[in-house]
């Protein structure tokens, strides 16, 4: 799942000039869950932090697993600097978008979150850390 999402990002990642780390510490994790749809949220996730990271000296995307008897939850974080905290509330609302008119529509982490929750899973902004860290939360079959 994760190298084929990796894949079809590599194009966007190498014109953008970003790094991709994946610390993933087995490629083969297996989650029960839509593999495809998993993908679609993983590849968006990785689009927004492309977008967001644009301007960046220094522009990395890092791919990260966690996991407890019951959760596993993949993070995906960005070089760029946290979201400010009045955009946070609004982030996964339908329609919000923090890109210029025709950059996007404001559905990309709407429908993500949709995805994850169908799985059972949570799909949420980590408020802690000093960069961007989205989580996709998916519980263990």
């Amino acid at each position: 799942m994760f190298d084929n999402t990796f894949i079809l990002c590599s194009e966007i990642l190498i014109q953008r000039e970003v790094k991709l780390i994946d610390e993933l510490i087995d490629n083969n994790l297996s989650i029960l869950c839509r593999s495809v749809q998993i993908s679609q949220v993983l590849l968006n996730l990785i689009n927004n932090a492309c977008d967001a990271i644009m301007n960046q000296n220094e522009k990395w995307i890092k791919i990260f697993v966690d996991q407890t008897d019951s959760v596993i939850k993949i993070n995906v974080m960005n070089s760029g600097e946290k979201i400010s905290k009045d955009i946070q509330d609004k982030i996964m609302q339908p329609f919000f978008t923090t890109k210029d008119i025709g950059q996007g529509t404001g559905l990309g982490l709407s429908i993500s979150k949709g995805i994850i929750e169908s799985h059972g899973g949570k799909l949420y902004l980590d408020t802690f850390s000093e960069h961007t860290v989205f989580i996709i939360e998916i519980p263990k079959k």
